[in-house]
């Protein structure tokens, strides 16, 4: 036989051997009644089904879920209909482009899962065609993986973590990461991140492109960050990121206990939430409930979470008390706002307002500098992006800050003076 024809029979041969059966692909209509269970962002679902496949296993199920009429989203849904609290959204596929009612899910011949328009466009799809897919299944974990003949996963819902970690669930250094939601309601990308870098898992407020940080979990660090549940006996369980990294003898690796609980943990979840706060949930007899909370837990201060108070306010013991204005302190309102400041033209009609006892959400995350506050007044002022600054007069400690949010009133020896414009 010629060479040319060894070689086409070998493709032909290698391309047949790819493909997975038949009776073992599927396609699955967006159709039909939907089920109004309480499920969080108030959404309604419909379950996915296919014959020869099961894509529940508990507490686990793969769902079609929409909070905005028309607008679909594949996603895992954690928990069962008898839950009391309402059941979570864990992974989601396609959180960036929803798709509308009769899309498909369809696992193909070649072993590419792809989620499709009606009309055949690919919203979502996770590129193994030819990877020796065998299978699909969504594991007791959590975890929807494509899978070859001896089982072993091939893709992995796991590795393409959006705005949660399940138990199990890594960041890779600088690669994957936490993406908050915009909204509830909205599952664009909201402005919050929680990222493994070098020293340790950093939690950023994007500020019109800037990155802030707010928020971390230092003091390890490694190639790998994961998200886990520690068993420590039959009444109690340690929820944890463990770090994983080069051998032993280096300056990475190790684990950072969040919290430990007095009872099973092995069905929890992070989430970076869309008012960027960053919790842990446990499923419990009755459904899931909140377990871990950064701003609280972790961190002792209610007020340092950036979004406490929206826009604007001050915050005293969890709670926003005050609107702060040129005019004083006035009631707070979800209206409360920072004062609107011109384009940048110098420093000119630039003015400031204290605040008394009080710093902000950046004041652990920043290094301040050692400034008169004439100095620190006028250094706000020539930088078009500085909204106000936090000065500490005992030890002439200066911070500017690009952005305002919520100011904290637990601090006697600092104020905060807040830029406006004449």
């Amino acid at each position: 036989m010629a060479p040319l024809s060894l070689l086409l029979l070998f493709l032909t041969l290698q391309s047949a051997n790819s493909q997975i059966p038949a009776t073992k692909t599927f396609t699955f209509t967006n159709a039909g009644d939907l089920v109004y269970n309480v499920a969080e962002y108030a959404a309604s679902y419909r379950e996915v089904r296919a014959a020869g496949y099961t894509f529940s296993t508990f507490p686990f199920t793969l769902c079609f879920y929409n909070s905005t009429p028309g607008k679909y989203i594949l996603a895992v849904r954690g928990g069962v209909r008898r839950d009391k609290e309402p059941n979570r959204w864990v992974w989601e596929a396609n959180r960036r482009r929803p798709v509308g009612e009769k899309a498909t899910l369809t696992l193909r011949r070649d072993g590419n899962l792809v989620l499709a328009e009606a009309d055949g466009a690919v919203a979502w799809q996770t590129n193994t065609a030819a990877a020796g897919v065998d299978g699909i299944k969504l594991l007791g974990n959590g975890n929807l993986i494509l899978h070859s003949q001896n089982g072993i996963p091939i893709w992995q819902s796991f590795d393409h973590p959006i705005d949660t970690l399940l138990a199990g669930m890594s960041l890779k250094l600088r690669s994957t990461r936490l993406i908050s939601r915009k909204s509830a309601t909205d599952a664009a990308d909201g402005k919050y991140s929680l990222i493994l870098e070098d020293n340790g898992v950093i939690v950023y407020l994007n500020n019109s492109g800037d990155l802030i940080r707010y928020a971390d979990f230092s003091g390890y660090s490694g190639t790998a960050a994961t998200f886990t549940t520690v068993k420590l006996n039959t009444t109690s369980s340690d929820l944890i990121f463990k770090y994983e990294g080069p051998p032993p003898g280096t300056s990475v690796g190790g684990i950072r206990r969040l919290k430990t609980l007095n009872y099973d943990a092995k069905y929890s979840f992070l989430r970076l939430s869309a008012d960027g706060s960053v919790d842990a949930f446990t499923y419990t007899s009755g459904g899931w409930i909140q377990s871990f909370a950064y701003f609280g837990d972790y961190h002792d201060r209610k007020c340092a979470l950036p979004a406490s108070c929206g826009e604007f306010g001050l915050c005293e013991n969890g709670t926003c008390v005050s609107c702060p204005s040129r005019k004083g302190l006035l009631p707070w309102t979800p209206n409360c706002s920072p004062p609107q400041l011109p384009n940048c033209g110098g420093a000119a009609g630039i003015r400031y307002y204290r605040i008394d006892r009080a710093e902000h959400f950046l004041t652990l995350q920043m290094s301040a500098e050692r400034l008169k506050l004439r100095e620190c007044r006028e250094k706000c002022s020539r930088d078009c992006n500085c909204k106000g600054f936090v000065y500490q007069r005992a030890e002439m400690l200066c911070l500017t800050v690009p952005v305002l949010a919520t100011l904290i009133r637990d601090s006697p020896e600092y104020s905060v003076y807040v830029k406006y414009s004449k």
